[in-house]
């Protein structure tokens, strides 16, 4: 339908456009919907009680009841959704920041003694903060079970950097060895360190996909009792 804008009566001016209703959907529909029985079920007891001039019934009590634990119910879901939503924007920020600052000093640079003047330290101190800033405000958000998924991403994205400098050194090691195609022990060890690392940080994202998967079995095991 065309919106149209109208005169205020007495004169005021026009009254902006009026806009289409939203339309409520998923978690925010079933909440929209709950939060509306609910003040519905409080409207009817008020009612109620000042036709008798009595307290609410016992009729009303027990909708009033009904309502508010199913809207308890909705917001806590919602509001987890939310919650884990927050965590994986928060926990994609800091992947982005800690990859981008490996990439630029190293996948070592933690353990290289930087002059605290140089670019270098500036980027992996400025890395750190921004971090533990995050870091905190997902542990806020999920708790123990956040903060491991958190720690887990960032192992993650050291293992792919380390994986790229190793792509890198064995190609450069391809093209200057000699005939035997040969790779320097070092290197050899360094790859070998480095798998053995990614392998633990996959094994990290496992642990916390699971307890992450246990939690959301409990929680909709505890819903449905009290549903």
């Amino acid at each position: 339908s065309r919106e149209e804008s109208h005169e205020e009566p007495g004169g005021t001016g026009p009254v902006p456009p009026r806009s289409t209703p939203r339309r409520w959907g998923g978690r925010d529909g079933a909440l929209h919907a709950s939060a509306g029985r609910l003040v519905a079920a409080v409207d009817a007891a008020v009612d109620a009680a000042n036709d008798d001039g009595r307290t609410m019934s016992r009729l009303n009590l027990d909708a009033l009841v009904a309502a508010w634990d199913r809207y308890l119910a909705d917001f806590c879901a919602w509001k987890s959704h939310d919650a884990a939503a927050l965590e994986r924007e928060l926990v994609a920020a800091a992947v982005a920041l800690e990859t981008s600052h490996l990439r630029t000093c190293g996948s070592d640079s933690r353990q290289q003694p930087f002059h605290p003047s140089s670019d270098e330290a500036a980027v992996r101190d400025a890395c750190d903060r921004d971090k533990a800033t995050l870091r905190t405000k997902v542990e806020a958000l999920g708790g123990a079970e956040a903060v491991a998924r958190f720690d887990a991403a960032m192992a993650s994205a050291l293992a792919k950097v380390e994986a790229e400098e190793d792509d890198r050194a064995a190609d450069k090691a391809s093209s200057s060895s000699s005939s035997s195609g040969d790779i320097s022990d070092d290197a050899a060890r360094r790859r070998k360190e480095r798998a053995a690392r990614r392998m633990d940080a996959r094994a990290a994202m496992r642990e916390a996909r699971t307890a992450s998967f246990r939690r959301r079995v409990a929680e909709r095991a505890v819903s449905a009792v009290s549903a």
